[in-house]
């Protein structure tokens, strides 16, 4: 099930697993601010709300990197897969 993420309504973060798509951070300084990336969820920290997230982007797959709640734009649930 894929659907956008809004923390206020939620009250959760991601689960271990979810493919989420976010936005990078304007301290990262991206080329294109409004590019979705798109990562798996590898840990949550749920007391900072942001998690570790291993990028599924072609060329940037062995990378892993923190994204804070507020860069979620949108989530794909694992349990809607097969």
């Amino acid at each position: 099930m894929r659907y956008p993420f809004q923390r206020e309504n939620l009250g959760k973060l991601p689960d271990v697993g979810d493919v989420i798509f976010y936005k990078l951070l304007p301290k990262d300084s991206p080329t294109n601010p409004e590019r979705l990336w798109r990562g798996r969820v590898a840990k949550v920290f749920s007391v900072t709300d942001c998690m570790e997230v291993a990028v599924l982007e072609q060329g940037y797959e062995s990378l892993t990197e923190i994204v804070m709640s507020s860069q979620i734009v949108q989530v794909d649930s694992k349990d809607s897969k097969e």
